[in-house]
Order: structure tokens, then C-alpha cells, then sequence
């Protein structure tokens, strides 16, 4: 008998300590694991998205200022009577050096063409809510300009996205005319 339970008691020290992993630890560890990894990945896609629209909105940020900064540079010291403008509020002629401005949907650019033609907006952007580029202040006494209102739309990134794929932003800046 005694033999008997030396022998249960070394059976039971051989499966306990038997070396390896259980089903259910497997299991339990590629879960724990798969979660983990769904976890970091979520979080990477999520911040390469971030990135990307905050790239965008840079871009978007950058061109606007400095369209607005050429516009005001070609406009600011042309008297009232030295804008003409079209009637669409497409565009606009300084007489002065015979610059014009135009905005164009269609192409979506802003362009300023003097002795050259030069592209404003960048091929990263697309421009925008031209209908109403220019709008037009004038003297009732003299019919010269006296103000002179800019405003367009700039946009970035992908169109056929979702809405966190795309950034857009308006601008608008109007300047006083000296006469």
C-alpha cells in the first residue's frame, strides 16, 4: 500500500511539474496580443491622418497669406481711379503697371499676369469661391475706388475622402484705397 502511494505522490509531482502552456493560456495571450497590436495600430493611423491634415492645413495657411500679401502689394498705392474691374467680380486691372488679377474655379488658381503670367495659388492648393473675388466700393461723387474687398477659398488634400482627409479655409481681406 505504502508502495502504492509513492506512487500516486510521484505521478502527481511528474504532471505538476510537467513544463508547457494550457489551450486556454494560448488562447488568452493571442487575444491579449491581437488586442494590443488593433490598439497600435489604431493609434499610427490615426496619427498619420493628423499629420496629413495638418500638413494641408499649413499649406492651405501659407498660400492664402501670401495671395493676400501679393494682391495688397500690387493694389495698395493705385489711386481710386487706377482699378478697373470686370463685372463678373472675377477680376481686376491696376493701371498703373497694367498687372491684372484674376480668379479662376474652372482652373482653380489665382493668377497675376503683368509682364509675365504668374501662378499665386501653388499646385498644392485649389482655389475656390471666385464668384465673388473682388467686390468694390466706389465714391459716389468721384466713381473712384475707395475699397477694395478680396476673398476667395483655398482647399487641400483628398476631395473624394472623408472630411479628415480635406482641409479648406476662406479668406478674405479688404484693403483701403488711397486717392
Amino acid at each position: 500500500m505504502r508502495d502504492n502511494y509513492e506512487l500516486q505522490i510521484t505521478n502527481y509531482e511528474l504532471i505538476k511539474n510537467k513544463k508547457g502552456f494550457s489551450l486556454i493560456e494560448i488562447i488568452v495571450v493571442v487575444a491579449v496580443m491581437g488586442f494590443i497590436l488593433t490598439s497600435i495600430t489604431t493609434v499610427l493611423v490615426n496619427s498619420f491622418k493628423a499629420k496629413n491634415r495638418i500638413n494641408w492645413a499649413d499649406k492651405v495657411e501659407q498660400n492664402g497669406a501670401w495671395i493676400l500679401s501679393e494682391i495688397r502689394k500690387n493694389v495698395i498705392n493705385v489711386p481710386g481711379d487706377g482699378i478697373d474691374f470686370d463685372s463678373d467680380n472675377k477680376s481686376f486691372i491696376t493701371t498703373i503697371d497694367g498687372t491684372t488679377i484674376q480668379c479662376d474655379n474652372d482652373n482653380g488658381w489665382i493668377a497675376s499676369e503683368s509682364a509675365y503670367r504668374a501662378t499665386l495659388s501653388s499646385d498644392e492648393v485649389t482655389v475656390s469661391g471666385c464668384e465673388n473675388f473682388i467686390t468694390v466700393t466706389t465714391s459716389p461723387s468721384t466713381n473712384k475706388v475707395v475699397n477694395l474687398k478680396i476673398g476667395f477659398s483655398l482647399s487641400a488634400g483628398q476631395v473624394d475622402g472623408s472630411p479628415s482627409d480635406y482641409v479648406s479655409k476662406y479668406f478674405s481681406s479688404e484693403i483701403k484705397i488711397r486717392n
